[in-house]
Order: structure tokens, then C-alpha cells, then sequence
């Protein structure tokens, strides 16, 4: 059997391998797997947040003192940058510019990370066993947990925090077993990133707190060794916590004001449980232990419950075991960080949602339970039946990993929505019905691309429910992102939909087409594409366009990319003719109240938005609408922005206003100051080589049509070349093309005419399908 031959030809020649090279082998080819797959993985909620929050405090330690309070929520400034920053600072290092680059490059060096903490899994059980063989089962099992796996390339914040743990609870059996300042400030160190990654982190610092307790009763008695490592232990992660978030700089003592946050998030989203919607402030005790149960392998969990009761059995036995054997303490160590944070959440009644994924990083101790398992069955085993048990036990190992390798291979890229045999994954439609699944929008990013490839010659309009759309559209290529444009539910061809749909009872879809694309997991529907047609569209898009009139009836408050008008408390962003690219760049606003209050620190209120959360494009038409607070205003600075790169615009509204109206309506006197050189539906005024739109009173219905404009010439040679065979020159336009302004019921557009020598002029307005509204001919000038 050449098969089996070579299969034992390989294990023989691992068994051979030094143990660091076996490991950093099957992260190199985890590595090489995670480069090529990365493309696969869409973009969740929180990455882009995520970087706005590396970018504030990257410019708060620059020096700038209003940067955090510049963030969108104030619990924002609350989170650490220890993964973050790196992260900001591989954009500067690689010159990278474009959202794609951005995206791919942070989704792969968070997966590095990951696996990082996958190989000081594997040096950890070396450590503690010295088996090479469980080592590589440590590193496979950290590794081979579905949803982490999914999650190590778009969520920098609880995955890290899983490897974080694993690189922390190496750096205690190395401060343990090296007993040095050194070591525990290391640890320290280890121990303060992690805590700044998740807050949760800080249950070290009792437990091994507790254990150097404990070695004061332990030979050799070092009451002052033991005393100064734990106080450097101690200062040494405070230390690194508090260097690593910002914002606890100038007040320190804020940190109790973080854990209350985030014991208390006001998450309002509903979550699906068990079949019922709950608020994330109401979910039923058993929440955290059910979702760790129904979405970990299986073999993972069998194994962790008999390490789990292995080490209780020793510690109740002989618990003097507690301080001399190192392996056992590290157990019980592992135990109290997977029970006691369970207890505490159910406890405190701390606020989560999302399934666990804020507490992916008690995934670190399950994990080695399960090794501890797997040693104390092994050993009992073998002293029973021998070294045939051996053989078996790798079978069963090999089996098991094969059982989770193939689940993640057909779940791809989709392994954040791996649920084991604990509930029912055979009826159709069932998981949908019962638990969350694509909470956060990253299967919009697949939907997009089955639907660039089922209609490959079309330039497509897309809406996907929840605002997700424009995130997973950003890290497209960019010529696919040319063709494919987020809009609003109004003007979309077509709608995405995803497994978080109950969360918003409120929606009102508009009539589809049977389904056109789906994908399925579970025989559930995963995301959906739903073509967008039907008669209450053409109604709908009636009265956007409506809405989009009476917004542009009035002179905007300033004018820009982008025209400002203000309405009262509302302030509306329009742009004709617009395309998306002039919508991918995030708009900044930063509203200035009349009587700052310790709230507003920064002197503003940072409203910064994402054009698709409150406005759409629709016939090259872009209307955005925020709703302004309800306090006195006295300046409006907006505009757009890219990352690395200075504003693409901004402008301020506020008393300068006043002045600019002033102006406008000084210039209209002076225009209307003469005769008219003709009066119909417009007064046409003519100075020199500008040629005078005028009319009063004016509505937003009278600038609707286009105008037309020809002009002939004195000596036909003087038309440009493209324009000869006609015998006139055709200078066509609308109204607000030409920086046309309609204010106080008065509109006036002014447009250039050619240096040379005029004949006549040949001006009015048209619409499609119908005759000419006016027109009118201008002789040549006397």
C-alpha cells in the first residue's frame, strides 16, 4: 500500500524534526493557506471604527488634545490601540492608499497574530508536557476552531484578545519557571496587552496574585523575592494597560468608568436566541455557556471537561499538589480563568451580544483544558492497555481534526457561522430561525461578487440591508467597484440581505422578483440577493426625487463638492451630477455649539457619517440629510476626507453665510440694474462674453429642464473643429452645472460665451419628448 507507506514515511520523518521546526512548519503552511484565502473575507461592522480609533489616537499622541473627543461615541476613546496601532502604523510603513490595500493588509496581519498565539499554544504545552505530539494537537486545536478562524481575518479586537491570552498564559509558566524580575515584568507586560485589548484580561492579575501568595508557603520561603517579582508583576501591567490607551493619561481613575461602559454597553440591537429576541440587557444566564457549547468542536469540548475534572480530582486529592507541582497549578490556574469570568458575566448581568465573540479569548484556557484532558486520558489509557492505546488515540486524534477540517472547507469563507451537532442543522431554515448568524454583514462582501459574475456587462446598483454595503464594496478591486455602486433602497437594481434582518422589524421592503442568488449553510439562508422592481419603486423614486426639488428650491448655505443646504435642524449634502466615487470618502462634521458644555470638550460635536447611512444616489442625483441637534449652533465645519491624505473639501457655515448671501444678492442688483436683452420664460442679460440667466419668481420646477445654447459664428473658421459640420457651436446645459443659484424666489445662472465674433445666439429650454418650453435668438451686439 504506496499510500499508507508514504503517509508513514511523513509521520516518521516529523517524529524526526526538531520540535520548533515541526510547529513553525505547520504555521508556515497556515500562513501560506491564510495569504491565499484572504480575498474570501468580507468586512465587518466594527473595522472601520476600529481604524477611526487607531486614527484619533495616533493624533491625540501627536499632540493634538481634541482628537478623542472628536470620536463618533464617547465610550469609543475607552478602547486600547495596542493592536490597533500596529495595524495604523503597517498603512504609513507600506504607503498604503486605497481602501482595498488597507482592508487585505489588516485582515492579514491580524490573522498572523492569530497564528502567533497558535505556535506559544504549541511552545506552552511543550513546556508543560514535553511531548511533541500534543504540542502540534495544541497548535492545531487553537487553530482549527471554526469561527475563530473566520473571525482572525476581520475582527481586531476579540480574536487578538483569544492569542493575546494564549502569549499571556505562556509568559506565566515562563515567569513561574524562571522565577527572575525579569520574567514576571515581561509577564506584566503580556498581561497589561491583554487587558487592553479586552478589559476581561484583568483576571489575571488576581489569580497569579493569589498564587504568589500561595509560594510563600512553598520551600524555598523568599518572602521578599516572591513580594518584589509579584509588585513588578503588578506595576509592569497597570503600567502597559495605561500606556496603551490614551485617554487614561490625563485621568488615569477613567478606568473604572471604562469597566462600567462595557459591563454595560448600551447595545441596543435585539439578539436571536433560542428561537426569541432579547435586548442584550435581558439575556438569559445560560447565554454564554450555550453558544461556547453549540459553536466549539465537539472534541474540543469532550476533551476540556476531562481535563477540567482531572485537574479537580488532583487539587481535591492532593492539593498540597498546588505548590509543588507546576503543572498542576497551571491547571487549576486555567479552570478558575474559564469558570470564574462565566460566573462573573451571569453574576454582574454584563451586557453581550453577538454570540461570544467578546469572549472569544476564553477560548485560551478551554483550549488547554482540553490538552490536559487528552495527557490524563492518554496516560491513564496507556497504563491499562498498553501501546496499542497509542495507536488508537492517534486515530481518534486524527479523526477528530478531520472532523473539523472538513466542516471549515465547506463552510468557506463562511466558518463564522459554524454550529456543531448541539442543535439541529438538517432543517431548512432552522439556525436562521433561532440564533444570529451573520451579525456583522461580512457575507455581503460574497454576495457582491456572485453578482459582478452573474452579470458581468452591467453596471449595477446594490442596497444591502443594515448599511453594510459600502464597507464590503470598498475592499472590491477597484475595477469592480466602478461597476457596482451602493445606493440607497430607493434606487437600487438590487437588494442583499443577511441573517440579522430580525433585528430591524421596522423595514419596509419594497415588492422583488423570486430569489435570484442565495447562499446557503445549513440548508439556511445565509445572505440573499433580491432584484428590486415592482411599481411602488417607480413610486417611491417619485417622491425621493420630490423631496430632492423642494431640498434644492432655496440658494444653498455654501458650496463646494458638494452644495450645503441647512433647513431648520437639518442639514442636507447635494451634489448633481454625481457618481459613486464621490461618495467613498468619509464625510467629517463638526458642529459648534453657541454654549460649549463639559460634554463638547473638544469645543465641537463630531458627527462624522458614511454617506450611505442617511442619503442615496439616484439618477446622478446625491442627497444626504442629518438631522442637526436640538441647541443653539453657532458653526457648521464639514467636508470629506481619506485617510493619510489632507481634507478632499470642507466648509463652514455660520455668520460668514450672512455675508456670502449679501454678495449674491448685491451681484443679482447689479445684472438686473439695465434692460434685458430679452424677456420670455428667462430674462437674458448679456455683458462682454457673459450671457445672463435670470428669472423672478423662481421655483426649483423652473430649472428642471435643460437649456440649450447655440452659438453661431461671425466667420464659421472660428468654430472649434468638432463643431464646423453643425455651423454653430452647441454649449447645452442645466442650470445648476453652470453654478446656477435659486435664493429668495430669484435664480441666476451666468454662462462664458467664446472670444470670438458672435453672429446671433440661440438660447431656451427643453425637455424630452417635448417641443421646445422657450426660446428665443439674441442678435450679434451693436
Amino acid at each position: 500500500m504506496p499510500g499508507a507507506a508514504r503517509a508513514g514515511n511523513i509521520i516518521r520523518l516529523a517524529a524526526r524534526l526538531p520540535w520548533p521546526v515541526t510547529a513553525l512548519a505547520v504555521c508556515a503552511l497556515f500562513a501560506v493557506v491564510g495569504a491565499a484565502v484572504v480575498d474570501d473575507y468580507g468586512v465587518s461592522w466594527d473595522e472601520f471604527t476600529q481604524r477611526k480609533i487607531a486614527l484619533a489616537n495616533a493624533r491625540y499622541i501627536a499632540g493634538d488634545a481634541t482628537a478623542l473627543h472628536a470620536l463618533p461615541t464617547p465610550y469609543d476613546r475607552y478602547y486600547g490601540v495596542a493592536i490597533e496601532l500596529p495595524l495604523l502604523g503597517a498603512e504609513y510603513v507600506l504607503g498604503l492608499d486605497d481602501f482595498r490595500s488597507i482592508l487585505l493588509t489588516r485582515h492579514l496581519l491580524t490573522h498572523l497574530f492569530y497564528l502567533a498565539g497558535g505556535f506559544c499554544a504549541a511552545l506552552l504545552v511543550w513546556r508543560l508536557f514535553g511531548s511533541k505530539w500534543l504540542s502540534l494537537l495544541a497548535l492545531l486545536l487553537f487553530l482549527l476552531h471554526p469561527r475563530l478562524y473566520a473571525h482572525s481575518f476581520f475582527n481586531s479586537k476579540d480574536v487578538p484578545a483569544a492569542s493575546m491570552f494564549i502569549i499571556a498564559l505562556y509568559l506565566t509558566h515562563r515567569a513561574w519557571r524562571k522565577d527572575t524580575v525579569g520574567a514576571f515584568l515581561l509577564f506584566g507586560i503580556g498581561v497589561g496587552l491583554l487587558m487592553n485589548l479586552r478589559l476581561v484580561g484583568a483576571m489575571l492579575f488576581p489569580a497569579v496574585l493569589a498564587l504568589r501568595v500561595l509560594d510563600l508557603a512553598a520551600p524555598p520561603r523568599r518572602p521578599g523575592h516572591i513580594m518584589l517579582t509579584g509588585g513588578v508583576f503588578l506595576l509592569a501591567g497597570a503600567g502597559t494597560m495605561y500606556a496603551m490607551t490614551p485617554y487614561l493619561w490625563a485621568n488615569p481613575l477613567a478606568l473604572a468608568d471604562a469597566y462600567g461602559v462595557f459591563a454595560q454597553f448600551p447595545h441596543g440591537i435585539p439578539q436571536l436566541f433560542q428561537g426569541q429576541l432579547f435586548r442584550p440587557q435581558e439575556l438569559p444566564a445560560h447565554y454564554l455557556p450555550t453558544w461556547i457549547a453549540i459553536t466549539t468542536p465537539p472534541g474540543t469540548l469532550l476533551l476540556s471537561a476531562i481535563g477540567a475534572a482531572a485537574v479537580c480530582y488532583w487539587a481535591i486529592r492532593r492539593p498540597g499538589d498546588l505548590l509543588r507541582r507546576q503543572r498542576l497549578r497551571f491547571g487549576a490556574l486555567c479552570l478558575s480563568c474559564l469558570v470564574g469570568p462565566i460566573l462573573a458575566i451571569i453574576a454582574l448581568d454584563v451586557t453581550l451580544y453577538s454570540g461570544w465573540r467578546q469572549m472569544y479569548l476564553l477560548y485560551a484556557p478551554l483550549c488547554l483544558l482540553a490538552l490536559f484532558g487528552a495527557r490524563w486520558a492518554a496516560d491513564w489509557g496507556i497504563a491499562r492497555w498498553g501501546r496499542w492505546l497509542q495507536i488508537g488515540i492517534c486515530g481518534l486524534a486524527a479523526l477528530g481534526l478531520t472532523g473539523i477540517v472538513v466542516p471549515m472547507a465547506q463552510l468557506h469563507p463562511h466558518q463564522n457561522v459554524y454550529f456543531n451537532f448541539l442543535v439541529d442543522r438538517k432543517t431548512p431554515e432552522y439556525l436562521r430561525t433561532q440564533y444570529d448568524m451573520a451579525y456583522w454583514g461580512t457575507t455581503t462582501y460574497e454576495a457582491l461578487k456572485r453578482l459582478l459574475e452573474q452579470y458581468p456587462d452591467t453596471n449595477i446598483r446594490f442596497n444591502a440591508y443594515g448599511g453594510n454595503d459600502w464597507r464590503n464594496w470598498s475592499i472590491l478591486p477597484a475595477a469592480d467597484r466602478q461597476r457596482i455602486h451602493p445606493t440607497n433602497i430607493v434606487s437600487s437594481d438590487f437588494q442583499i440581505n443577511f441573517g440579522h434582518e430580525h433585528a430591524h422589524t421596522g423595514r419596509l421592503w419594497n415588492p422583488v422578483r423570486p430569489l435570484v442568488i442565495s447562499r446557503q449553510v445549513y440548508h439556511n439562508t445565509l445572505w440573499s440577493v433580491e432584484a428590486n422592481t415592482g411599481p411602488a419603486t417607480d413610486a417611491a423614486r417619485a417622491a425621493w426625487l420630490r423631496t430632492y426639488q423642494s431640498v434644492t428650491v432655496a440658494a444653498p448655505d455654501a458650496r463646494s463638492n458638494f452644495d450645503l443646504y441647512r433647513d431648520g435642524n437639518k442639514l442636507h449634502y447635494v451634489k448633481e451630477p454625481c457618481v459613486a466615487s464621490d461618495l467613498a470618502a468619509n464625510f467629517f462634521l463638526h458642529i459648534y455649539p453657541a454654549a460649549p458644555t463639559d460634554r463638547q470638550q473638544s469645543g465641537f460635536e463630531n458627527r462624522d457619517f458614511a454617506f450611505y447611512a442617511f442619503g442615496n444616489i439616484h439618477d446622478g442625483k446625491c442627497l444626504a440629510t442629518i438631522a442637526l441637534p436640538d441647541y443653539a449652533v453657532s458653526r457648521i465645519r464639514t467636508g470629506q476626507y481619506f485617510a493619510n491624505q489632507p481634507n478632499l473639501w470642507e466648509v463652514q457655515i455660520g455668520a460668514t453665510i450672512d455675508a456670502a448671501r449679501a454678495a449674491w444678492l448685491q451681484n443679482y442688483q447689479s445684472i438686473t440694474a439695465a434692460p434685458p436683452a430679452a424677456r420670455r420664460y428667462f430674462d437674458l442679460y448679456r455683458a462682454g462674453n457673459k450671457l445672463h440667466y435670470v428669472k423672478e419668481p423662481c421655483v426649483a420646477s423652473d430649472l428642471a429642464a435643460t437649456f440649450f445654447l447655440h452659438i453661431y459664428p461671425a466667420e464659421p473658421a472660428d468654430l472649434p473643429a468638432a463643431s464646423r459640420p453643425a455651423g454653430l457651436e452647441n454649449r447645452d446645459f442645466q442650470f445648476r452645472r453652470v453654478g446656477g443659484n435659486l435664493h429668495d424666489g430669484k435664480c441666476l445662472a451666468t454662462v462664458e460665451l467664446p472670444d470670438y465674433a458672435i453672429a446671433r445666439i440661440h438660447t431656451g429650454q427643453y425637455a424630452p419628448d417635448q417641443p421646445r418650453l422657450w426660446e428665443v435668438t439674441l442678435p450679434a451686439e451693436p
